[in-house]
C-alpha cells in the first residue's frame, strides 16, 4: 500500500463554532480582509459572526463584498487591489464556493505582483496570505482544497489554479449558515458534493484514505439526497449531514482532483448559466453508464449504487432529475463545442478509462437530448 495524503487545514465543525473557537484567528495576525458575495454571507448570519469575533479579538478588518457567482478575472483583480491597499495579515472567505475560491486567488495576488492570468502558469515566488474559510453552502468543499475555480473568458470555460499555500489554515463549518438557502440551491450544492465524492472514488488518483472519505460522504448523501428528491424539507440535522458530506467530498478531491463530470459541466455553466452542481448532476448518469460499458466488473460502480440506496444507474438518474429538473435546450453544434472544450481539460485524464472527444459528445447528447 503506497499513498500520500496532505491536509493542513484545521477543521472546526459545529454550531457557533466561530465564536467558540475565535482565538484560532489570533494565530494568523492582527488584520484581515473579509471576502464575500453580495448578500448570502450577511443573510446567513456568517458575516455578522465573523465580524463579532474579529471585533472581540481587536483584529482590524475590511470587507470586500464584491464577489459574483463564478468569479471573473476582473472580480479577482478588484479584490486583489483592495488586499494590496489594506495589507491584511489574512484573507477570510465567507460564502459559497465562489467567495471561497475568490478569497484564495486574492490571497495569492496579495503577495505576488502578477495578473490573474499568471496564476494559471504556476511558479509564483511567494506563498499566499493565510486563508480562513467559512462556507455558507454545503457543496464546493473549497474549505479543504488547494484549488480556486475561476471563469476564464479567453478559453470560454471555468478553470482551476492549484497551490498548496491556498489550502485554508482554518475552516469554520456551522450548518446554521445553510438554513436560509432556497431549496434549489440546497439541491444543487448537494449534487456538487456528490459529484466530488463520486469522481474522486472513481479517479485513477484515488487512494485508500480518499476512498474511505468518499464512501462515507456518499453514504450520508444517499440518505439526504433521497429525502430531498422525495420533497422533504431539510431540518438542521439534515443540513449538518449535508455540510459534513460536502466537507468529506472536498477532502477527497483535494487528493484526487475532479474528472469528466466537471469537465463536461463547466461549459453548461459558462454558456447556459446553469448552476455548477446542477450541471454536474445532469451528467452523472451518463458518466456511470460509460464506466459500466468499459469496466463491466468494477466493484466501485456497484458500491456507488449501494451508497446512494438505489438499484440501478437509471434509478439514480431518476433521483437526480427529481432534484434538478429538465436540462437546458442545446443544439448539436453547441454539444460539439462543449465536447471539444471538455476534451482539452486536464481533469479528463483522471479516469481509469479516458474518454475520447467523440465519447464525451455521446455522453453530452445522451444526458441533454435523450
Amino acid at each position: 500500500m503506497d499513498f500520500k495524503y496532505y491536509l493542513p487545514t484545521r477543521i472546526v465543525f459545529g454550531l457557533d463554532c466561530i465564536i467558540k473557537e475565535k482565538e484560532l484567528l489570533q494565530e494568523l495576525g492582527g488584520s484581515a480582509l473579509v471576502v464575500t458575495g453580495q448578500s448570502s454571507a450577511r443573510l446567513s448570519g456568517a458575516l455578522d459572526d465573523i465580524c463579532k469575533a474579529l471585533d472581540s479579538l481587536k483584529i482590524s478588518y475590511d470587507v470586500f463584498a464584491g464577489v459574483n457567482p463564478n468569479p471573473t478575472f476582473d472580480n479577482i483583480r478588484t479584490g486583489a487591489t483592495r488586499a494590496r491597499e489594506t495589507r491584511p495579515d489574512m484573507i477570510i472567505g465567507v460564502g459559497g464556493g465562489s467567495p471561497l475560491d475568490a478569497a484564495k486567488a486574492i490571497a495569492l495576488l496579495a503577495t505576488n505582483q502578477v495578473d490573474v492570468e499568471d496564476l494559471f502558469k504556476g511558479g509564483l515566488s511567494r506563498p499566499a496570505l493565510p486563508v480562513v474559510a467559512i462556507p455558507t453552502t454545503a457543496g464546493s468543499g473549497s474549505e479543504v482544497t488547494p484549488y480556486s475555480i475561476l471563469t476564464y473568458d479567453a478559453l470560454q470555460t471555468k478553470k482551476s489554479i492549484s497551490y498548496p499555500s491556498i489550502m485554508p489554515r482554518v475552516a469554520f463549518l456551522d450548518a446554521r449558515y445553510t438554513m436560509t438557502l432556497p431549496r434549489a440551491v440546497t439541491a444543487d450544492t448537494a449534487c456538487d458534493a456528490f459529484s466530488h465524492a463520486l469522481e474522486g472514488y472513481l479517479s485513477s488518483r484515488a487512494n485508500p484514505v480518499s476512498d474511505t472519505l468518499a464512501r462515507e460522504a456518499m453514504q450520508v448523501l444517499g440518505k439526504r439526497l433521497g429525502q430531498l428528491a422525495a420533497g422533504m424539507e431539510p431540518d438542521l440535522e439534515a443540513r449538518e449531514d449535508l455540510l459534513y458530506a460536502a466537507l468529506l467530498a472536498g477532502m477527497v478531491i483535494a487528493q484526487t482532483a475532479t474528472s469528466v463530470i466537471h469537465a463536461l459541466g463547466y461549459p453548461l455553466t459558462y454558456f447556459k448559466g446553469i448552476p455548477h452542481g446542477r450541471a454536474n448532476a445532469y451528467l452523472i448518469e451518463e458518466f456511470l453508464h460509460f464506466n459500466r460499458e468499459h469496466l463491466r466488473n468494477w466493484p466501485k460502480l456497484d458500491d456507488i449504487l449501494d451508497f446512494m440506496q438505489v438499484n440501478s444507474i437509471a434509478e439514480l438518474g431518476d433521483m437526480l432529475r427529481n432534484l434538478t429538473g429538465q436540462p437546458p435546450k442545446v443544439t448539436e453544434e453547441e454539444l460539439a463545442r462543449y465536447a471539444h472544450l471538455a476534451s482539452q481539460a486536464k481533469n479528463v485524464t483522471n479516469c481509469p478509462m479516458v474518454p475520447s472527444e467523440v465519447e464525451l459528445l455521446v455522453m453530452l447528447r445522451n444526458a441533454l437530448l435523450a
